[in-house]
């Protein structure tokens, strides 16, 4: 990503679901938005479903992790 040379809107930013459990991790370029979830693999959807819908929704009402 950094090779783009879109701009960093975000830098990486840790993301919680709830208080004291880790979601991930996230950051925002110019165009781009990229989110990780801690301890997915390719299957994170049923692997880590609450973290899943929560990024999801989130991304999608266009409010910040």
């Amino acid at each position: 990503m950094s090779e783009l040379g879109w701009t960093v809107k975000e830098k990486y930013k840790t993301w919680s679901v709830r208080k004291y459990q880790k979601g991930g991790w996230y950051m925002s370029r110019e165009g781009m938005d990229l989110i990780i979830i801690h301890g997915g693999g390719h299957m994170i959807p049923q692997w880590k479903r609450e973290e899943t819908h929560y990024a999801i929704f989130k991304w999608i009402k266009g409010e910040s992790l």
